[in-house]
Formats: structure tokens, C-alpha cells, sequence
């Protein structure tokens, strides 16, 4: 009789203070997709709370995305999808088409094109960041913006295991304040 054993192996980036050198990243780590995922934070313009919560499945042309409900303080929301490739890259999909959202293993400051006029890039590494829910280190700071209206950025900072903790934006920031991810309670 056989036995197999079954090894499961999780990669995280490791960044060579010298030359920046990145090993291989599991974007699910830092973007972590799975129903019942939230995440509450607290803005700093107006302290009104914005929630993030991964509600359902969807499939789109053959993939299964994972569908992410942003509620406002008044109650508005606002939907998204995104789905992880199998080359570790986050897409986000808009207008029915497949659109890089996030590249975790680009090298610093690498653009990528989104979709319009959006790119982004990695702008920095191992930060650590504080916040309500928690103290978080090897967090990953990711830039957005649009090429037509300078205005538009974002400094996004995500931290491994538990997602977006902190949003830098123009005359706001979003700070997080508490989150259930995979099972944990943060704080």
C-alpha cells in the first residue's frame, strides 16, 4: 500500500534591501478573496465608516470572480469583481473585460496599464504601518492613478494576510479600524 503525503508550501515575497530583488509573492496573501471577507474603515475627512466586504461568486467568461461590495456611509455602494490568475496577478473586471488591478511581483515602480487612463505600481515594500486594527509590518504599498486627471491617486497600503489597511487619498485617507479575513478577527 502507498502512502502520499500532501505538502502545502506559501511563498511570500522576501526584498533585498540592496538591489530590491523579489521572490515570488502570493497576491492572495495581500489581496486575500473569500465570501464573507470585510473590512471597516474609518475616513479621515469626516470619520464616516466605509465597509469592504467580498459578498459572492460570479462567473464571467469562464472565471469565477469574486465580487466586492463597498458600502458608503450613506448607503450607497459601489460593486466590483476581481479574480486572481494563475500567474499571481489581481484583475479586476470592468465593462466585461480583464483589467490588471494589482501586479504584486512587478519590480518597484514598473507601471501597469489598467483599464481607461488608471495605471499603478508598486512603490514600496516592507513598510509597517499602524493603524486601529492592528500593527502591521511587511506591508506593500501600492500607487494608483489616472494619466488625464491628477487629482486622482491613491497610495494604497497592503499587508499580508489581512488585505488593504490604509488608503491615501487626495484630501482623505481611510484608515482600518476592524476586518474579519479568512476566519480572523482583526483586532
Amino acid at each position: 500500500m502507498k502512502k502520499f503525503i500532501c505538502i502545502s508550501v506559501f511563498i511570500f515575497f522576501t526584498c533585498n534591501e540592496d538591489d530590491n530583488t523579489i521572490m515570488p509573492v502570493l497576491a492572495s496573501a495581500y489581496f486575500p478573496l473569500q465570501v464573507g471577507n470585510t473590512w471597516t474603515f474609518l475616513a479621515t475627512s469626516d470619520s464616516s465608516k466605509w465597509i469592504y466586504e467580498i459578498t459572492d461568486t460570479k462567473d464571467f467568461n469562464e472565471h469565477v470572480y469574486f465580487e466586492r461590495v463597498l458600502t458608503f456611509s450613506d448607503g450607497t455602494k459601489d460593486t466590483e469583481y476581481f479574480r486572481i490568475t494563475e500567474n499571481d496577478v489581481v484583475l479586476l473586471n470592468y465593462d466585461g473585460k480583464d483589467y490588471i488591478y494589482i501586479d504584486f511581483e512587478k519590480p518597484l515602480e514598473i507601471e501597469w496599464n489598467s483599464y481607461g487612463n488608471y495605471y499603478g505600481f508598486i512603490k514600496e515594500r516592507n513598510l509597517s504601518v499602524q493603524v486601529a486594527a492592528g500593527n502591521f509590518n511587511k506591508v506593500t504599498e501600492v500607487y494608483f492613478s489616472n494619466r488625464n486627471v491628477s487629482d486622482i491617486f491613491q497610495f494604497n497600503r497592503y499587508a499580508p494576510g489581512v488585505g488593504l489597511v490604509e488608503s491615501i487619498r487626495f484630501r482623505f485617507g481611510l484608515k482600518l479600524i476592524n476586518a474579519r479575513v479568512n476566519g480572523i478577527d482583526y483586532p
